[in-house]
């Protein structure tokens, strides 16, 4: 009778009295365990929807009339001037008295609560989105459960990563929670960045587990994430280094452990660094592109990232030059294994290895040890299919004992040959470096330069003669005999002149032979040649390579300038000590420069001695290399 009486024009005389008559049923969520309530107008809260009315939303309202008392008699509760709440309005209100989880709330009920709010295009960034474990998230913090990548990677965190497993069967309101946020590729099934980072770094996580990385879910899981980057694709060339140094260190791509198509001295390396780990990260694979100069380091991957994902990495992906060089340390092990038929795909492997230190030289010099390291083989040619694995392998030396620019090796110090050629800027960058003689001087002038070597003897021999001082000899040194006219070795030395009016005279009263012990045949027939011409015969090598021949050559020069030393022969002393330093590029090396000084000193031969000191400053790391081989 009251809501007919509302209809009356009297009623709004009595529109306070009206509003306080408990005529309004209370609204309870369950009919069976209430009585029946009525509530006055006044005080009470009105709304239309039912759907919104879960437990926590009823209880934060207090005294709620049944919406569906509301809907019928809206007429008449704007005639009695009531305020019925919008949905906007009982939503802001009743989202401040949320719980922290779905408690007893059923799936369907809480889809229906849900799907109300979709149907009014509320945007709630509350909590509302119940995760595995029941638990309301943001729905940002929830990933798209129908994607597969998503699905992948956190298959064992899906009670924490995706929504409630009963909620997501109401796949209608999919997109109303990718419309709150829900992590979703969405229809172009690109990805942002960060969603995929978490995507790879949940990968990792499971990787850390024994258990988990090596079972065959994880295998298929890992190169269902992993697969995305095999592609180029836009996007990807948005996303920023830190996204990509992030990614680089998630071990979620497969190692290639099939070697059998690989040249045999590499098959059992590979294999030993394939099963150390069966998946790996960017950061320590090596790119297919690169095996030669890395396969005995670095995995290979079974599914490589498409190269612009590479370029985005530190250094673009590349080795660095201590990982070659570790590389090159083990191949040089191989050398004297290798088969006839593997040589010349190790020797490219060799090469390419030079290359590439070569290359990156600013970062190889600061690899400890590699100047003392044997790798680098000394060959003279480039057709290396001549050779055998032995000799190739015979050829090992390191950067300390290579000589950029030399005539002849010198003992350990070895001159640079042709394969070494194409890496000089490589070899100089590790301290190789060229032999160094000091500058030579300007040429002495002679007596005999200007006055005939005959002319002086002859006026020597008239005045020994005239004095009637000497006679004929004969010397033996070595068991072979030289005969001599005593009156030219006077004119031309003093030591001579000397001994034959002293011991030598002496002697010569009693035998016809002076046995002379303390130089060489070839000392003591030079010095008599020069007494009657003035002219050397100097000892010449015909093959500037041939270290044995060099080595006779000098030491006949230098038993020459101790003879003339000790007969006081200036000039000829004077000369062979200039035939020397003339030809020091021959006869002065690294490894006799320091002998050649000590028989230059006590020879008296300052000159020589000079050169030499000025060779070993120069060329001090030669000289050192060669001293610590003696």
């Amino acid at each position: 009778m009251l809501l007919e009486y509302l209809k009356s024009a009297h009623a709004i005389k009595f529109l306070p009295e009206l509003r306080r008559l408990p005529v309004w049923p209370l609204f309870h969520l369950s009919h069976s365990d209430k009585a029946a309530k009525y509530l006055p107008a006044e005080g009470a809260t009105f709304c239309k929807t039912s759907k919104l009315l879960l437990p926590w939303v009823v209880e934060s309202l207090g005294n709620l009339v049944s919406p569906e008392i509301v809907d019928k008699h809206s007429v008449r509760l704007k005639a009695l001037e009531v305020h019925v709440m919008p949905i906007k309005e009982l939503w802001d209100h009743a989202q401040h008295y949320q719980p922290t989880n779905m408690g007893k709330l059923s799936a369907a009920e809480y889809s229906a609560f849900v799907q109300e709010l979709a149907n009014h295009n509320i945007k709630s960034s509350t909590a509302i989105a119940p995760n595995g474990d029941g638990k309301f998230c943001k729905a940002m913090s929830l990933y798209d459960h129908e994607d597969e990548i998503f699905k992948s990677a956190f298959r064992i965190e899906h009670t924490t990563r995706f929504l409630h497993g009963e909620i997501q069967h109401y796949r209608s309101l999919h997109e109303y929670w990718v419309s709150l946020g829900l992590r979703s590729r969405g229809p172009t099934k690109v990805f942002n960045s960060e969603d995929y980072v978490q995507c790879a770094l949940a990968v990792r996580v499971r990787w850390q587990s024994n258990q988990s990385s090596q079972t065959s879910t994880f295998c298929q899981d890992a190169e269902k994430v992993a697969a995305y980057l095999l592609w180029d694709q836009p996007s990807l060339r948005n996303w920023s280094n830190h996204i990509w140094r992030e990614i680089a260190l998630v071990p979620m791509f497969q190692v290639k452990d099939d070697v059998s198509k690989q040249r045999i001295y590499r098959r059992k390396r590979m294999s030993e660094v394939a099963v150390k780990q069966d998946h790996c990260s960017l950061f320590s694979i090596g790119k297919a592109h690169d095996l030669r100069i890395l396969w005995s380091q670095l995995p290979i991957l079974e599914k490589e990232p498409v190269g612009f994902v590479l370029e985005k990495l530190p250094r673009q992906g590349k080795p660095t030059a201590a990982t070659v060089f570790a590389h090159l340390e083990y191949m040089v092990t191989l050398c004297k294994q290798i088969s006839n038929e593997d040589l010349p795909e190790y020797v490219k492997d060799i090469q390419a290895s030079y290359d590439y230190l070569q290359e990156d030289f600013n970062y190889t010099i600061l690899i400890p040890g590699i100047r003392e390291s044997k790798i680098f083989f000394n060959i003279d040619t480039t057709e290396t299919v001549e050779l055998s694995p032995v000799e190739f392998g015979n050829t090992l030396t390191s950067a300390k004992y290579i000589c950029l620019n030399s005539p002849v090796d010198a003992g350990v110090i070895k001159v640079s040959r042709k394969f070494l050629i194409p890496y000089e800027k490589l070899l100089r960058a590790l301290g190789c470096k060229s032999v160094v003689q000091p500058t030579n001087r300007a040429p002495r002038l002679f007596p005999y330069q200007t006055e005939s070597p005959m002319i002086t003897t002859m006026k020597e021999i008239v005045s020994l003669r005239d004095q009637r001082q000497l006679i004929d000899v004969i010397f033996e040194a070595e068991g072979r005999e030289k005969p001599a006219h005593r009156i030219f070795l006077a004119a031309v030395s003093g030591y001579c002149k000397a001994q034959f009016s002293g011991e030598w005279g002496r002697l010569l009263a009693h035998q016809a032979k002076i046995q002379v012990k303390e130089m060489t045949f070839t000392a003591l027939s030079q010095m008599i040649d020069f007494a009657y011409t003035g002219i050397v015969d100097w000892p010449q090598v015909h093959d500037s390579e041939n270290n044995d021949e060099i080595a006779k050559k000098l030491d006949e020069l230098l038993d020459l300038l101790q003879a003339t030393d000790m007969w006081l022969l200036e000039t000829l002393h004077t000369m062979t000590e200039d035939k020397i330093i003339d030809n020091a590029a021959t006869y002065v090396r690294p490894d006799n420069v320091e002998s050649v000084r000590g028989i230059a000193k006590d020879a008296n031969a300052s000159s020589l001695t000079s050169h030499c000191d000025a060779f070993i400053a120069n060329n001090s790391g030669f000289v050192e290399a060669a001293r610590s081989q003696e």
